[in-house]
């Protein structure tokens, strides 16, 4: 299965998103993975602090071009769930995320009081 979390707004939890969905699947024992679509690279540098802190993330992270986003169905587990986490605009980074995906995924917008 795969995932992508997308919201065309900076700041709305996208990465939080797709960091707490793989933490979630993972430990209920699934097979995950989240792909990096964002040129922010937030998910990636997440990952690489957690690896300087000691930490070991129970699911890879890694940076996604459109190649590798083409070819992720032929490419992953049968098994895997794939969690892309998307830039924050309508870029040419964003539709290709959006064609090998079974769900989206877009963060609530917060309320101001």
């Amino acid at each position: 299965m795969i995932i992508s979390v997308i919201n065309l707004k900076g700041g709305s939890g996208k990465t939080t998103t797709a960091m707490a969905l793989a933490t979630a699947a993972a430990r209920h024992n699934r097979n995950v993975s989240v792909l990096d679509t964002d040129p922010q690279g937030d998910a990636t540098t997440w990952a690489g602090d957690a690896e300087d802190a000691g930490e070991t993330l129970p699911f890879t992270v890694d940076s996604a071009n459109i190649g590798k986003l083409k070819r992720l169905r032929k490419t992953m587990a049968d098994d895997e769930l794939v969690i892309i986490d998307c830039p924050p605009a309508a870029t040419w980074w964003t539709w290709p995320a959006m064609w090998p995906i079974s769900s989206s995924f877009r963060p609530p917008r917060g309320h101001s009081n």
